[in-house]
């Protein structure tokens, strides 16, 4: 895809992360105006074991479908290409799917009992992680009031734009069928939690883009150093090692400033305060 090949290489990087021993999956979502490519760039995922690909989604339908596999380890994150499709259900369907959702990739759910289902994880809390995507004006939309369940707050925001000479590129590839030769991730993902050391100099180094990141949220940052230092163990793993090193934390700073802070921008403008309600 043109001018996304650093974005392709994040997501795979973000699926790596759901296999590092005791630590949380990194969520992500990517927020981009319509026909910017944004269900192309994560449907690339789409045959990577593991990896649920769910054009819909509700919280039964999950835990009917893959609970279990969650439970083993076997689902470490779930893909749903447009989040505003879910979240376009009645009330009580949309409450019940981000309450849920919301768990699932922070705190970890221990038992689920509703009129519809009751569970009990068997592992001390069930996590896994979310790749999706969003268009601002979604974002923008507070229409059903499901922002105040702070489901936001547990993902990574990115967020892109083409530039003129970006379009006119996109326009000629068009017109020459290159699209035809798209091809998905081969992505091999382990298959079981892996130890990866991460130095403290480079926790240490990131450690000031949190902070900037995160007061520019009106945050601490916390958990942005918590999503930074676990995306520079994926990003080791990525590459086949066992230890971060200078292109881990060299690739994870660059997607910082490149697609979070573009994210940054459209947040202090637009004043998305509710990213960190209730975290």
């Amino acid at each position: 895809m043109i001018k996304l090949t650093e974005l392709e290489q994040l997501i795979e990087v973000t699926l790596f992360t759901g296999w590092i021993k005791d630590e949380r999956p990194v969520s992500l979502i990517i927020i981009a105006e319509p026909e910017s490519g944004k269900t192309e760039l994560v449907k690339k995922a789409q045959r990577v074991k593991g990896v649920p690909y769910l054009t819909d989604a509700t919280a039964w339908g999950i835990v009917d479908n893959y609970w279990d596999k969650i439970e083993k380890r076997v689902v470490c994150h779930i893909i749903i290409p447009d989040l505003t499709v879910p979240l376009g259900k009645q009330t009580e369907t949309r409450k019940a799917f981000t309450r849920f959702l919301s768990a699932l990739i922070e705190e970890g759910v221990v038992e689920l009992q509703s009129y519809a289902v009751q569970k009990t994880a068997k592992v001390e809390d069930l996590r896994c992680g979310l790749i999706t995507t969003i268009t601002p004006a979604a974002l923008r939309d507070q229409r059903g009031g499901w922002r105040k369940f702070g489901f936001m707050s547990g993902l990574l925001p990115v967020s892109y734009s083409y530039s003129q000479g970006t379009i006119r590129e996109i326009f000629q590839s068009i017109l020459r069928h290159q699209y035809r030769r798209e091809q998905p991730f081969a992505t091999k993902v382990p298959d079981q939690d892996l130890e990866v050391h991460l130095p403290e100099n480079f926790a240490g180094e990131i450690q000031s883009y949190a902070i900037i990141f995160g007061q520019a949220q009106q945050l601490y940052g916390f958990r942005l150093q918590k999503q930074l230092q676990t995306l520079m163990m994926g990003s080791a793993l990525y590459h086949g090692r066992d230890e971060v090193n200078q292109e881990d934390f060299d690739f994870v700073r660059n997607m910082v400033l490149d697609y979070f802070g573009r994210f940054l921008g459209l947040n202090m403008a637009t004043n998305y305060s509710f990213l960190s309600s209730n975290s």
